[in-house]
């Protein structure tokens, strides 16, 4: 990651979705 604290809870939604997109894609 390269987030520091930018919108915290909004990079948290991000990473969640993101990851989960990536172990349904893998």
């Amino acid at each position: 990651g390269g987030f520091s604290g930018a919108g915290g809870v909004e990079s948290k939604v991000w990473l969640l979705r993101h990851e989960g997109a990536a172990g349904l894609l893998i």
